[in-house]
């Protein structure tokens, strides 16, 4: 049997002073020796002390071993745990970009202009026609049109709720109250198009013009612009008409009554 050297096997104590007299009798050397059965079991509990600690020993590295594995297991884990995250944010921050970049695309590929606009009388009267011109690069449709005079009799909003075919389009008294919120359906009473639809729902192909015809609601009670008129000509007044496209470009065009 071979032991570690980290453990030498010493004699037992009893033999190692019998030979240090010179004798290994009890006896002539003076020296109570133990017996050779009491010198084996010394050496057993030796033996079985260098084994408990050479098995210890193994015990502890494979512990050690079995630490190292776990910490790397952990690691990789965690590493695919991050991984997933940094991913997933990737794509949805990938997905943001391409929907930003077509909006902006789209908006600086929007372009129109107001050509002309006119009342229709020279008496007074509560409808105004505008035409508009495609300058753009694709297919232009009307978000919503702002009326406003200079006097401050008039400021109204035309525009619509609900996306796609399901839009309705309403005029709105922005002179109103939070609390009236004068507002009423105005496609095909308050407004028109040569097209024969909403004003949100036209569409106008680049290089072509369209015209809108608007008019004023009647009057309403809590509803300072309903009812009010576009004054005769020579009268001085300014009246604006401020038009934006469904990409958020806007134009503005006025014209003294």
């Amino acid at each position: 049997m071979r032991f570690s050297s980290s453990f030498p096997l010493e004699q037992p104590p009893c033999l190692k002073k019998c030979r240090q007299a010179g004798s290994i009798d009890p006896v002539s050397s003076g020296i109570d020796c133990k017996s050779t059965t009491d010198n084996i079991a010394e050496v057993l509990q030796i033996v079985h002390t260098l084994r408990y600690y050479r098995g210890n020993r193994r015990r502890i590295a494979a512990s050690e071993a079995v630490g190292a594995m776990l910490a790397i297991a952990m690691t990789l884990i965690a590493g695919a745990a991050a991984w997933g995250f940094v991913r997933s944010q990737a794509g949805a921050s990938e997905g943001a970009l391409n929907v930003n970049a077509a909006a902006t695309n789209n908006m600086l590929s929007e372009h129109f202009a107001i050509t002309t606009m006119y009342f229709g009388a020279v008496t007074s009267t509560n409808v105004i026609t505008f035409w508009l011109y495609n300058t753009g690069s694709l297919t232009f449709q009307i978000a919503s049109v702002r009326v406003y005079d200079s006097a401050g009799l008039i400021n109204l909003l035309y525009s619509s709720t609900g996306t796609g075919g399901s839009k309705t389009d309403y005029v709105y008294d922005l002179k109103s109250t939070l609390g009236t919120q004068c507002k009423t359906a105005a496609y095909p009473t308050y407004e028109t198009t040569g097209a024969g639809t909403g004003v949100t729902l036209t569409t106008v192909h680049t290089t072509n013009e369209q015209y809108y015809t608007l008019t004023i609601p009647p009057t309403t009670s809590n509803c300072p612009s309903y009812g009010q008129t576009y004054g005769v000509a020579g009268s001085g007044t300014t009246y604006s008409v401020v038009v934006t496209g469904i990409y958020g470009n806007s134009v503005t065009f006025s014209q003294q009554r």
